[in-house]
């Protein structure tokens, strides 16, 4: 999610089940055959995927979708509808929700945090529960994803605190090096907008000179 264009539009959606409890494989066969259809109807979309549980136990999917104009959530529901079990009237009309995303990052930063956060999760109730749902999170048509251009961001910084940084981040990064030796410079590949990712290191820094 970091490496996408912060200045692209997506739609975030919502596919839930109403009344029908899938199984893990039924849940997925039900993502699969929307990618599908998907995919057919956007052949320039794609999206990224999480799975989590509702509060009283069914599983719902959250889409993060880019390279879709606005797209009637009626439409959807009645699109995902066809992808899964359920029968009734109010599914079709509401198994998807809809809600249109124009930010400059900051919802894409909330949502890799957040896709990140894994948890335990309980699907299911005492009588039935998944003994565990697989991957939580997938991507489709992954060669239509709007990945932002390299960027360019210059940090001076004093030869001790340069020092300290470089040897953490080799320590955490478990690179083994010789006693005494550390490299004289460091370079942190990052796209978009790299400020985020360079703070964080800049604060680690701070904490480790004091």
């Amino acid at each position: 999610m970091h490496a996408m264009d912060r200045q692209e539009d997506a739609l975030f959606l919502g596919l839930t089940w109403h009344e029908v409890m899938p199984s893990p494989e039924e849940a997925k066969a039900a993502l699969n055959r929307f990618s599908m259809k998907f995919s057919r109807r956007f052949p320039g979309g794609s999206y990224v995927w999480k799975l989590e549980p509702q509060e009283r136990g069914f599983p719902h999917f959250h889409l993060f979708v880019y390279g879709v104009p606005w797209v009637d959530p009626q439409k959807l529901s009645e699109l995902w509808h066809e992808c899964t079990d359920e029968a009734s009237e109010q599914h079709r009309k509401s198994g998807v929700d809809v809600e249109w995303v124009r930010d400059d990052g900051k919802v894409q930063a909330y949502l890799a945090e957040y896709f990140d956060k894994m948890g335990k999760f309980q699907f299911g109730n005492e009588e039935e529960s998944w003994d565990w749902p697989g991957r939580f999170w997938g991507v489709c048509m992954r060669e239509n994803l709007p990945y932002a251009e390299w960027a360019d961001w210059q940090k001076h910084l004093e030869v001790r605190e340069a020092i300290s940084l470089i040897e953490d981040l080799l320590d955490s990064w478990d690179v083994d090096i010789p006693d005494g030796v550390v490299p004289p410079t460091l370079m942190i590949d990052t796209r978009g907008d790299p400020a985020n990712r360079l703070d964080s290191l800049l604060d680690r820094l701070s904490e480790l000179v004091g």
